[in-house]
């Protein structure tokens, strides 16, 4: 089942509409993934940047993370999963176009995310655990995983799931 939140991000005079997705998977975890809504018909919607700024970025990333808390509210069972996708900038030239893709390792998304989770989640409620060389993280809910042990057993199980689920996903 896939839930789905629109919210809308000012940047100067215009706004900016995004589009969240909560995509859940088996074991009761939600895997995050947004985009801007005007490119919800391209492949690599999940991978683009709108160069708005700083400031932009982390009012949309901060509007992700409450609209992923208020899950957490509906679904007090479930862990949450995202990828830091890779970056792509598409550049046009006289042959057609050139497509420059940001490696898959330690992304630029992944370092943005790991910061405002680290700034927004309560390690209270969630362990965290991150994987550099697939720009993922994973938030543990402490309600159904309380010992640290418990919480890596259930990672190496999201892992297997996001490798199933996601092709450019390899765990170490």
């Amino acid at each position: 089942m896939v839930h789905t939140s629109v919210f809308k991000v000012a940047s100067g005079l215009k706004l900016i509409k995004y589009t969240i997705l909560f995509s859940e998977y088996k074991d009761d975890v939600f895997v995050a993934k947004f985009y801007p809504t005007s490119m919800s018909n391209d492949e690599d919607r999940f991978s683009y940047v709108l160069d708005y700024g700083m400031k932009f970025c982390n009012i949309v990333v901060s509007t992700v993370f409450v609209a992923m808390m208020h899950m957490a509210k509906k679904h007090p069972q479930h862990s949450f999963g995202y990828i830091g996708a890779a970056k792509i900038k598409r550049k046009e030239i006289k042959s057609g176009t050139l497509i420059q893709k940001e490696s898959k390792v330690k992304t630029k998304r992944f370092q943005l995310y790991l910061s405002m989770s680290d700034q927004l989640v309560n390690p209270e409620y969630f362990f965290t655990f991150s994987d550099e060389s697939n720009s993922a993280i994973i938030l543990i809910n402490k309600s159904v995983y309380f010992r640290q042990d418990e919480a890596e057993n259930y990672r190496d199980k999201l892992e297997k799931m996001f490798k199933e689920n996601y092709t450019d996903f390899n765990p170490d």
